[in-house]
């Protein structure tokens, strides 16, 4: 057997592909197993089958190795970034603004986390399933009961 019909033999075998019965003999033989140094052609085959199987492991160890390493590589990415972020202060909560999923943001004197990204008009205290309250302020019972006396006068007078 020529060396050139040899090594695409052993390509095929680590491309995973299925010999016929004459090429599995012909491997066998460029691997040095001789058939006729007492190894029957079965024996042969069972070998070349092995030795593809060892080719398909290492080839899938090497696969799961890379996708391992990319998985690893974006998760590491990923943590850098929300590292970096650190809390990002958007100041006092605007109308016409939307904000993204993490900013905190200021409403009537309470700080808020948006829990998604929101869109223009969802307003912390109002839209619960976009804010989460992460701190209010100490009020004194006499104070609440003025704001929200207020609170309820200005939204009569937004609604003329």
């Amino acid at each position: 057997m020529t060396d050139a019909r040899a090594e695409s033999l052993f390509d095929a075998l680590r491309q995973g592909e299925i010999l016929e019965d004459e090429d599995l003999v012909a491997a066998a033989e460029a691997f040095g197993i001789k058939t006729a140094a007492g190894i029957s052609e079965a024996d042969a085959r069972v070998t070349v089958s092995l030795k593809t199987v060892e080719v398909l492991l290492a080839q899938n160890y090497v696969f799961a190795l890379n996708e391992l390493n990319l998985r690893q590589r974006l998760l590491s990415d990923r943590i850098a970034a929300l590292e970096a972020g650190g809390i990002r202060y958007e100041g006092v909560h605007q109308r016409a603004i939307g904000y993204r999923r993490g900013s905190v943001v200021t409403q009537d004197s309470a700080m808020w986390v948006a829990l998604r990204d929101t869109q223009p008009g969802e307003i912390p205290g109002e839209a619960k399933a976009a804010w989460q309250l992460a701190a209010r302020p100490k009020v004194p019972k006499e104070a609440r009961a003025f704001m929200a006396a207020a609170k309820s006068t200005r939204g009569a007078h937004d609604e003329r």
